[in-house]
């Protein structure tokens, strides 16, 4: 019996999502962990990277609706409504992530308007990071589902064309290439009436067995 490999990236959307989406912030919590260590941050630092963790994929929940509300728009609107959100989020991750900073660095709090800028500014690659996938993996989503739909509509028409093939396989056709090759067998045309045998042959097994042999493929349902 022959087996279809499955990929990741074809997961019902929801549970692809959540799967990604916190192995990635788990991830980030984990590589902020080892920094700490590697730094020798005094002990209890870690809740730094943790409510950074925490944070940011409570913001990026937040982008993901309205990446969901604003994806019909054309890629330069969707751009500009998205801008504002995503450097808030920014601005977000490090207001709260800061607040708990401060616990550890006493000095690491801005001292002027640039310095607030800068730092809410300083989680933006994250963001991005967030926001690069989180496009590339719907674009393809998008992708398999033009694939299938393709898919689905060629089948459609082969069957619709094998469906004409057999609408024309009367008893009339039949009776008359019948009669046909037993004229020529008659008259001792025995190659001539070979290949017509060959070709009704070839012709009713495309009518025929070819229906029971291809099957259409189904398309998955894809319910970010």
């Amino acid at each position: 019996m022959a087996t279809t490999e499955s990929h990741p990236l074809d997961l019902p959307r929801q549970h692809l999502f959540w799967m990604l989406h916190l192995a990635g912030w788990s991830a980030y919590f984990g590589l902020g962990y080892l920094s700490a260590i590697a730094y020798e941050k005094p002990a209890g630092y870690w809740v730094v990277p943790l409510t950074a963790a925490i944070t940011g994929a409570a913001v990026t929940l937040g982008l993901r609706y309205l990446f969901h509300a604003c994806w019909s728009l054309p890629p330069r609107k969707l751009l500009a409504a998205m801008t504002v959100p995503i450097l808030a989020s920014s601005a977000v991750m490090d207001l709260v992530t800061r607040k708990v900073m401060l616990e550890f660095c006493a000095t690491c709090a801005p001292t002027n308007r640039a310095a607030y800028i800068a730092y809410a500014l300083s989680y933006i690659y994250v963001v991005m990071a967030w926001v690069g996938l989180y496009i590339g993996i719907k674009y393809y989503r998008q992708l398999q589902d033009e694939t299938q739909r393709a898919l689905a509509a060629r089948s459609m028409a082969h069957q619709a064309q094998l469906k004409m093939l057999r609408y024309q396989l009367n008893p009339h056709f039949l009776f008359n290439t019948l009669n046909a090759i037993s004229t020529l067998i008659l008259d001792r045309d025995n190659p001539t009436a070979n290949r017509m045998v060959q070709g009704l042959s070839a012709f009713l097994t495309v009518c025929c067995l070819a229906p029971a042999m291809r099957q259409p493929p189904r398309a998955r349902p894809h319910p970010i």
